[in-house]
């Protein structure tokens, strides 16, 4: 998984004094697509975390690893999405760039009709050495 330029430069000026990460909202979002030619291409995107509820979905479990407390619904396939490789996590539910994106350890064919889920557990997001 990896940061986005404009999130890592943000996230490194906040550690650093710099200035603040004002740009994490208070809603966070996971979407599923396909990374292509070095753009993450998306076909659907959930609410997974409000830090103002204690609803949020994503829960740090303390390993430095977050894992989905509940089942993660997507909206339903209108059409054929093909072979869906990565999610990424977006700030708002209108964000177009990803704060950082990551491959799934397997692919998923959607076929159109398809509602796309995580189950509880089954997304987990860690950052790497």
């Amino acid at each position: 998984m990896s940061f986005s330029r404009n999130a890592a430069n943000q996230i490194f000026n906040s550690l650093f004094g710099n200035a603040q990460y004002a740009t994490l909202a208070s809603t966070s979002f996971i979407a599923i697509g396909r990374y292509i030619d070095g753009s993450f291409v998306e076909y659907g995107r959930a609410l997974v975390g409000n830090y103002q509820s204690a609803d949020s979905k994503l829960v740090d479990v303390g390993d430095g690893t977050a894992r989905n407390k509940s089942v993660i619904y997507f909206p339903e396939s209108q059409q054929e999405w093909g072979n869906v490789t990565h999610f990424a996590v977006f700030n708002s539910a209108t964000s177009l760039e990803p704060l950082f994106v990551g491959a799934l350890t397997a692919s998923v064919q959607i076929t159109s009709g398809c509602v796309p889920i995580f189950r509880t557990e089954q997304l987990q997001i860690s950052f790497s050495d």
